[in-house]
């Protein structure tokens, strides 16, 4: 962040135009469907392997607590674990693959 803040003002500074785009990912997690998943990455990755993270990402369960009322389980159709070391990792070979079959 602190490169980009310096390359705008420095470019600022000496009296050129700057344009800036960003993305908020931020709940990009939250949008992953793990059978979309399975189709982008069925051929560059090894069916064990995909096998393997399609157990990781699929199968999980939720539930709500408020006070001391419970709801009964719910299954989770998208998202990846975002508390995981692997869930940001499999969020960037998930775009890279979905973007290149977009291509």
């Amino acid at each position: 962040m602190l490169e980009i803040q310096h390359f705008v003002t420095t470019n600022l500074d000496h009296g050129k135009v700057v344009g800036t785009y960003s993305v908020d990912l931020s709940a990009a997690f939250n949008l992953l469907r793990p059978e979309v998943f399975f189709e982008a990455l069925r051929t560059p990755i090894p069916p064990d392997l995909l096998n393997q993270i399609m157990d990781f990402l699929s199968f999980k369960k939720f539930q709500v607590q408020v006070n001391d009322s419970k709801s009964s389980y719910r299954d989770q159709k998208i998202s990846c674990v975002q508390s995981s070391i692997l869930g940001p990792r499999l969020f960037t070979l998930y775009m890279t693959c979905f973007c290149e079959l977009q291509l």
